[in-house]
């Protein structure tokens, strides 16, 4: 896609996480199979699982029919996001994602990341990464990315059309909407590229180093 010169003023980059700098699909892919069994119900198979996957574990556990309230859910997908861990299941770093974060810092943008994973173990992986230092917030545990998004507008009081949010799945492209910000989305994560393309984010990228075209 040809450079648009109404994002040249870009100054924020808000990332999701999941899909878009970690590619955490396997671990929980695996954290969901752990949670449900205690409920008795089997997870879907990887591919299965990759297509009915939703915006968050405690959405997905609703969706298969598990009892429960949202607080619970998360308490028991972050105790088996550690599980699969520790089983030898980690994520993996996509191959772009920390130079394109450093070129990024180096550019002088303000970079955040707004996430519906565990805090914990975004930070634990930021810093396994070795990318923590260049992020101003990392935010997870969020049931409205919406409200995040704007929190952060208004913490930082950023013009509307100097902020991108990032994500890979329609949700993101929904929040980011709602939020007023631009919006990008990546299929290396959840979602496909066709279901992405069908929900007309403002950019659509087909590796996260193509972000670096637009700022």
């Amino acid at each position: 896609t040809p450079k648009p010169k109404k994002f040249k003023d870009i100054k924020a980059i808000i990332f999701d996480w999941s899909g878009v700098i970690s590619d955490d699909r396997r671990p929980v892919h695996a954290a969901d199979g752990i949670v449900l069994k205690k409920y008795g119900i089997e997870n879907y198979d990887f591919d299965r699982w990759l297509v009915d996957t939703k915006a968050s574990a405690p959405e997905y556990f609703a969706y298969r029919g598990a009892q429960g309230d949202q607080a619970t859910f998360m308490r028991e997908y972050e105790k088996a996001l550690t599980d699969a861990r520790n089983s030898g299941v980690h994520p993996i770093l996509y191959p772009d994602a920390v130079a394109s974060v450093k070129k990024l810092y180096s550019l002088g943008k303000k970079l955040f990341v707004v996430s519906k994973h565990p805090t914990l173990h975004l930070r634990a992986e930021a810093r396994e990464y070795g990318i923590s230092e260049y992020f101003l917030e990392i935010l997870g545990d969020l049931p409205d990315k919406t409200l995040a998004i704007q929190n952060i507008i208004t913490s930082y009081s950023m013009p509307l059309r100097e902020v991108v949010y990032v994500g890979d799945m329609i949700y993101d492209v929904q929040a980011g909407r709602r939020a007023g910000v631009i919006t990008a989305a990546v299929p290396t994560g959840y979602q496909i590229r066709e279901v992405l393309k069908a929900e007309s984010p403002d950019i659509f990228l087909e590796s996260l180093s193509e972000l670096l075209a637009y700022v």
